[in-house]
């Protein structure tokens, strides 16, 4: 059998892309490195109705890269604030996907901490 030609990884962020496929025009949120670039994916292809932010407060037409930017500014199209992010949650217009953030060779992923102990972890994490 041959090699596929793709990784793991690219697989994923192309099947989470489809979960934004004719969503109309919400405000796409990846939470995390898969889920990120499967958002930016839809947004570069089947779905640029997408809305995205810069990740703070600005919406913003295209994705902005991972990593370092250089000297990249983003390509600004409006100004989204908390309030405007709640009234896309409460109106239904905002879809978000969270990756974990460990995975053992079992597939248990972790969304809580980093650490051995939980009352003490080295880093909280958006889980419980």
């Amino acid at each position: 059998m041959e090699k596929p030609s793709y990784t793991l990884s690219e697989l994923c962020i192309c099947a989470a892309s489809e979960a934004w496929r004719d969503g109309g025009e919400v405000l796409a949120t990846g939470i995390g490195l898969i889920p990120r670039l499967a958002a930016s994916l839809a947004k570069m292809t089947h779905s640029p109705e997408l809305m995205m932010t810069d990740g703070e407060a600005y919406l913003v037409s295209e994705p902005v890269p991972v990593g370092p930017r250089d000297n990249y500014q983003p390509k600004i199209e409006g100004y989204m604030n908390y309030s405007r992010v709640f009234l896309n949650i409460g109106i239904g217009h905002r879809h978000a996907m969270t990756g974990p953030v460990q995975m053992d060779k079992y597939g248990q992923t972790n969304i809580s901490f980093i650490g051995d102990n939980h009352l003490s972890p080295k880093a909280q994490l958006l889980g419980a």
